[in-house]
């Protein structure tokens, strides 16, 4: 409990009695002067938890100085004299203390002898027990039972009331008509634990060396009082974190060494010293702090909670990373600001995971950079599905700063659309160029032959065709393909396409080397093929060249497999589609199995050497452009003419300028 004591304005209280008027007998004061060397004072217990133990049995508590100051005229003795004590409050209806002092008297060894005149006595609060033979008196019932129940003095404004009676040795009586009474007023408080002000309960911009300040109790200005002891408070502060980085409780924190404790704080604030704790306070860290009152004796200045205020928490000051936009993929790579943590070093840790709260996600700890890609030996990411990101800043051993940063992505589902080869066709050749469309960076494709585990990967592929380079196929078997979007490694990083079968010519069937699936150069491409196995001088081959719609254009019989297409027969037209194959004959009669249809694409060229019609490059436009499917808005477009960046063009100058450029893309108005 605390006490606060406030004295009223010093004073000076000086009486002087006498005898019968006229008589001149000596006089007798009393005085009443605040810290001064005489006179009646209290002298304040170095404390603010104020008990009746403490009124009762501590020397020096108030005191007061009787004096027989004689007169010019006479010099008589005092005889007997006693102190009429009373202490009062405003909290109870009757006098909580009344009683006799007595102090000088004939026939008791307890008793002064005579004072005489010029002599003093000391009168002090020793003789206010009720064990005293000097006292007699009662303590009020209630007061008495209300300080049993509190423990304490309770709270209230007190007034003591000395008064001097007595006589002198001729008999004459002296009391409180000539000797005005001494009065003096105590406020005793109880007071409360310190109530903490700053850094607020919960804030999370706290600087490095931060300022505590608090509420102090509340006691009385015990400053013009002589022996004052203000009193006084220990700060102490804790770290809401264990050596692993994981997040304590407050009362687990308590329970641990401190990280910086100040004792006897005089004021009400108290400065952080890094050079006097334990480390230095972390950028992003969580801490927690409380006061302790004591009064002058060393005593917790109130009982409840021995004095302590309650525990606050703070976070030192931090700025987070943010995480970047867009969030790329194929690998996927993000990046994010870097976090401000005081000019620490910081670290980064990843986690990525398909659930939210983080269970089995793909973690990589120790990032320096403020960037990261989704390594190519990593658990594939599920297209289409919700992914979880979590940024994690850390200190350079791991431990973590401030909270993370969470985010989502979802990996973008891939279209790919498989071309050539067709869907169970029988290839032409040997070495099958692979086609497909689609919208990312790289490309991997895998061919599996069916009937055994066999399979292989073409590794990473920029563009949107791959030719075969693993070696000779197995000739008659059945194999399958299918292309995923690729990470940097070739590994498959998004979801597949549908899977193609094809099958391998067998060593009966003639395969065609070129062209095959490609646009030829000239309107009069040459064609070659292998032989057919086993065969002789006897066999011929026979080439037949059709439309893209199966209509026959041309067929000419050679003995050998190249054959270029002649002068003499009908034109093929520029920019368009033409199938072709070969089968074989002996002495007429077919022999082997023929190859399988290849198409091939004519330049922008005429066959007959005329400059073609603004129609016939229409139709070839829309021919060229039936190859891909991005351009299919555009092959109902009649072509109206044709601008260059100087103006309009002929038809001439634009088939010289496919010569040297190539059709990058393709627009409509």
């Amino acid at each position: 409990m605390k006490m606060v004591s406030r004295l009223i304005a010093p004073v000076f209280l000086a009486v002087l009695l006498s005898g019968a008027a006229g008589t001149g007998h000596a006089r007798v004061m009393m005085t009443g002067v605040i810290n001064q060397a005489t006179g009646f004072r209290f002298d304040i217990l170095e404390t603010a938890t104020f008990t009746v133990d403490d009124w009762l049995s501590t020397p020096n508590l108030w005191w007061l100085t009787i004096e027989n100051s004689p007169s010019p005229e006479d010099s008589l003795t005092v005889a007997e004299a006693r102190v009429l004590v009373n202490i009062d409050s405003g909290r109870y209806p009757d006098i909580i203390r009344d009683g006799v002092m007595y102090l000088i008297g004939p026939g008791s060894r307890y008793l002064r002898p005579a004072l005489p005149a010029g002599e003093r006595i000391v009168v002090d609060n020793t003789l206010i027990s009720g064990e005293s033979a000097h006292m007699t008196g009662r303590w009020n019932d209630a007061f008495t039972d209300e300080v049993l129940r509190i423990g304490s003095l309770p709270e209230g404004a007190y007034t003591l009331r000395f008064s001097l009676v007595g006589k002198y040795s001729d008999g004459t009586p002296f009391g409180e008509a000539d000797v005005d009474p001494i009065t003096a007023t105590i406020e005793i408080r109880n007071p409360q634990p310190p109530e903490l002000v700053t850094p607020e309960n919960g804030a999370d911009n706290v600087v490095t060396v931060p300022r505590f300040s608090w509420q102090e109790s509340a006691v009385s200005d015990f400053s013009a009082l002589n022996r004052f002891i203000r009193p006084h408070y220990t700060v102490t502060l804790w770290k809401m974190f264990d050596e692993s980085g994981a997040t304590l409780t407050p009362e687990e924190a308590i329970r641990r060494v401190p990280v910086w404790k100040r004792e006897n704080v005089a004021t009400p604030f108290a400065d952080f010293d890094p050079g006097t704790a334990r480390e230095e306070l972390v950028s992003g860290r969580r801490y927690c702090w409380q006061v302790q009152g004591f009064d002058g004796t060393g005593r917790v200045i109130s009982a409840i909670n021995d004095g302590r205020s309650d525990i606050w928490e703070f976070t030192v000051r931090f700025t987070p990373p943010s995480l970047n936009e867009p969030v790329l993929f194929f690998p996927l790579r993000f990046s994010w600001t870097p976090a401000q943590a005081g000019g620490g070093t910081v670290l980064y840790d990843i986690a990525i995971s398909a659930s939210q709260d983080f269970s089995r996600p793909y973690l990589a700890r120790g990032l320096v950079t403020t960037a990261f890609s989704y390594p190519s030996d990593a658990p594939n990411l599920s297209p289409g599905r919700v992914h979880y990101l979590r940024i994690q800043t850390t200190d350079d051993r791991g431990i973590p700063i401030g909270s993370p940063v969470l985010g989502t992505f979802t990996v973008p589902t891939v279209d790919v659309l498989l071309a050539a080869p067709v869907n169970d066709v029988v290839l032409s050749k040997l070495n099958p160029t692979f086609r497909w469309q689609g919208s990312s960076d790289a490309w991997v494709v895998t061919v599996f032959r069916e009937g055994s585990r066999w399979s292989q990967s073409s590794g990473r592929v920029t563009g949107n065709s791959w030719i075969w380079d693993g070696g000779d196929m197995e000739r008659g078997a059945v194999y399958s393909w299918r292309v995923a979007p690729a990470d940097e490694r070739g590994e498959p990083s998004g979801a597949p396409s549908e899977t193609w079968r094809f099958t391998v010519p067998d060593i009966t069937q003639i395969t065609l080397v070129s062209p095959v699936d490609q646009t030829v150069e000239t309107a009069f491409p040459t064609f070659t093929w292998d032989p057919l196995a086993r065969s002789d001088e006897q066999v011929s081959y026979v080439v037949e060249i059709t439309t893209g719609d199966g209509a026959a254009v041309h067929s000419e019989t050679v003995s050998g497999t190249s054959w270029e297409y002649p002068r003499t027969a009908p034109g093929l037209q520029y920019a368009s589609r033409y199938q072709w194959r070969v089968r074989a004959l002996r002495n007429g009669a077919a022999i082997g199995t023929p190859s399988a249809t290849a198409w091939f694409v004519t330049p922008f060229t005429a066959a007959d050497g005329t400059e073609p019609t603004l129609a016939e490059v229409g139709a070839a436009l829309r021919q060229v452009l039936a190859d891909y499917p991005q351009y299919s808005p555009f092959r109902d477009k009649t072509l109206s003419g044709i601008i260059g960046p100087d103006g309009p063009m002929t038809v001439s100058q634009f088939l010289e300028l496919l010569n040297t450029y190539r059709i990058k893309s393709v627009g409509a108005k």
